[in-house]
């Protein structure tokens, strides 16, 4: 077995260099939480994506409604209009008919982790009285502290035990910590409200719980619970992590179905509940808001012509032939998109979209929330990343050694790879049985992004690194302590990891003002002219 456990009763005191890592790494997140602050100054938000959340953080505290027009939108004095506020308008939003029976704006985030967000904040509003519209650095900077850092500490703390516990000499250890702390993305993310920290660190907690039961042969109901809810947290902040759940579900029902049954199945519920019934709270609806992309169900066609729709008026036939009960300033209004028009109720504040196809125009239930006024989901402002990569195999390329690659960007995963390939050779059947499932995990979830539609392959936005994997950065790192021993007794070898880490800690902190910037590889390529047009 290459990762016997040490576990004999004599605890190896932690290397000083280990602590003196961790100590550096967490005054580095919290100078850099210290510093954060918006390009134009005006906030400590630092994106599109984060914006997004704090506004519905701030709603519900301030309006008790996941309703963000007052946060978003300001009166201009002059005009009287409602315009967007520049501090916390975000793209990141979704507009629809709201229980009031009128159009809202609302995040396109999930609901659950702003929810819990919002929890904290009206306690530390409460105490301290900090409003985060009027003093958003004190307030956003202040809940950071209190959100990721905690979500760092479980990973260091997590990592550098599963170090001790699988590595056997100083050197191992002490490089598996600068791995953890400074060779990842995870610490890259630490300035900015983000679901990827903090599904990763409930990732990690819910591994350490199987690694319990089912290596260690601890059978008490607590780590059934924490592998549950943890789980299902990690899947409510990253949709793919539904997977991994699956399979820790199952492997514990092989292993023990009655406890898994009177332990991990409750707090899955729990929090599938506490993530559908914010959803539906917000929404109205059991789907996310990011699940309303495209027309609803067909419910007429009409005969009409391109001309006739340009017209703006509903004529009556059309009226007559649409079960929706409209009013008569009901109105035919143009898209950008050719082929598109939309039928907008004033009155009854409803929608319908209208595809035309050849002297037919078929009638739509309104479900594409992305699809309002000023909306920067549409074919003339979604350049670049937003466009999406039009070949698949370009996509998957990249994301694994191109500009967004995972081992381009951070090399220090190809030790998972010797891992792998260690463990899988040597290991006991229980180590085999986790290799592949992580190889199994991994594969999974890189396939499910390749395949997605055009639309949403896109990196991940605006974004420093392939940030839709960054949960699996747990298992990854299991995987290279494998050979972090082998490693210690061969110098040649060392450096060449040396190398490899170097490479990955430059990756982490190139971006340490703001990850929602593109990739450092990215940016060179560019400079040089290398990129497709």
């Amino acid at each position: 077995m290459v990762m016997p456990l040490t576990d004999d009763g004599q605890r190896r005191p932690v290397p000083v260099p280990v602590l003196i890592l961790v100590l550096l790494a967490m005054c580095w997140a919290s100078l850099r939480i210290g510093l954060a602050d918006a390009p134009r100054g005006d906030t400590a938000s630092l994106s599109a994506n984060d914006r997004s959340r704090w506004s519905t953080v701030a709603a519900l505290v301030h309006h008790g409604s996941y309703v963000v027009d007052d946060i978003v939108l300001q009166r201009d004095p002059v005009s009287g209009r409602n315009v967007r506020d520049k501090a916390w308008y975000s793209i990141d939003q979704v507009r629809h008919k709201g229980r009031d029976g009128k159009e809202h704006y609302y995040s396109s985030k999930p609901t659950l982790f702003p929810t819990l967000m919002a929890g904290k904040y009206w306690l530390l509003n409460t105490i301290t009285g900090w409003d985060i519209r009027t003093s958003p650095h004190l307030v956003i900077r202040t809940l950071l502290l209190l959100t990721n850092l905690p979500a760092l500490v479980v990973l260091f703390f997590l990592g550098c035990s599963w170090a001790r516990r699988y590595c056997q000499t100083g050197w191992s250890q002490v490089f598996a910590a600068a791995i953890i702390t400074w060779g990842t993305f995870l610490t890259t993310f630490a300035n900015t409200l983000n679901n990827h920290l903090i599904a990763t660190a409930f990732v990690a907690i819910a591994f350490e719980c199987c690694l319990r039961i089912l290596e260690r042969r601890e059978e008490r109901l607590h780590w059934y619970l924490g592998a549950g809810f943890c789980a299902a947290m990690a899947t409510a902040n990253e949709l793919p992590v539904l997977a991994l759940l699956g399979l820790i579900g199952l492997g514990l029902v092989a292993h023990n179905w009655r406890t898994t049954l009177v332990a991990f199945a409750p707090p899955v519920l729990l929090v599938g509940l506490a993530f559908f019934g914010t959803n539906w709270l917000a929404h109205n609806s059991l789907q996310p808001a990011y699940a309303h992309r495209s027309d609803g169900a067909e419910i007429a066609t009409i005969s009409a012509t391109a001309e006739q729709l340009d017209g703006g008026t509903l004529l009556p036939e059309w009226m007559a032939a649409i079960p929706v009960e409209l009013s008569q300033g009901t109105m035919i209004i143009g898209h950008e998109i050719d082929g598109r028009w939309i039928i907008w109720d004033r009155d009854g504040q409803d929608r319908l979209a209208v595809q035309y196809h050849g002297n037919k125009a078929s009638i739509h239930e309104w479900n594409n929330w992305y699809d309002y006024s000023g909306t920067h989901w549409v074919p003339s402002k979604s350049l670049g990343f937003d466009a999406g990569e039009p070949s698949r195999l370009v996509y998957a390329f990249q994301l694994l050694i191109g500009h967004h690659g995972v081992f381009s960007l951070t090399p220090i995963w190809l030790l998972s790879i010797w891992g792998g390939i260690l463990l899988w050779r040597d290991g006991n059947p229980f180590v085999r049985r986790v290799t592949a499932a992580i190889l199994l995990i991994s594969l999974v979830v890189f396939m499910f992004y390749v395949m997605r539609p055009l639309r949403d392959r896109n990196y991940g936005g605006n974004c420093c690194g392939p940030r839709w994997l960054f949960w699996l950065i747990p298992f990854w790192f299991y995987l290279a302590l494998a050979p972090l021993d082998r490693l210690a007794i061969q110098p040649g070898r060392r450096q060449l990891a040396n190398l490899l880490l170097l490479l990955s800690v430059v990756t982490s902190i190139y971006a340490f003002t703001n990850p929602w910037q593109p990739p450092w590889l990215y940016t060179l390529i560019e400079s040089l002219g290398l990129l497709a047009s």
